[in-house]
């Protein structure tokens, strides 16, 4: 179910009037599957979760779907350093848009959420790959 804020609040008459208006969310068989990224190609992942804030956003997140200025807050940091590490963690494929929310002066707020693929590193020797995913779909 999505929810619309409007002027601070959730108004559950608007966001139903509105639900059929909005993108859904779905989770096809691709992205059920496993992503699996070997150790030495996950610099992108790495490099996007050393920070503490990141982790702290990403878990966020995975608690409730949020504005970056909701996460922000959530989190204890600065909108703009906020939007840093949302661009990172998007961009390492950790975190989606997902939907769209409209503030009471009508702007639009992009709302993020953790992707729905699950990703799973692994060290070890290549072609491997096919097996770790049997295991991890069984």
């Amino acid at each position: 179910m999505r929810t619309l804020l409007v002027r601070g609040r959730y108004d559950t008459d608007t966001m139903a009037a509105m639900t059929s208006l909005l993108p859904d969310r779905t989770v096809d068989g691709d992205e059920a599957t496993p992503g699996l990224i070997s150790l030495t190609d996950s610099d992108e992942i790495l490099d996007a979760l050393s920070s503490d804030t990141a982790r702290e956003i990403l878990a966020a997140v995975h608690e409730e779907p949020a504005t970056a200025s909701e996460i922000a807050e959530m989190v204890g940091t600065s909108l703009q350093n906020t939007n840093y590490h949302l661009s990172k963690l998007q961009e390492a494929g950790l975190i989606d848009v997902v939907d769209t929310w409209y503030s009471a002066k009508g702007r639009e707020m992009d709302v993020y959420a953790p992707a729905n693929r699950p990703l799973i590193m692994f060290a070890g020797e290549s072609g491997s790959e096919e097996q770790l995913r049997k295991l991890a779909t069984t």
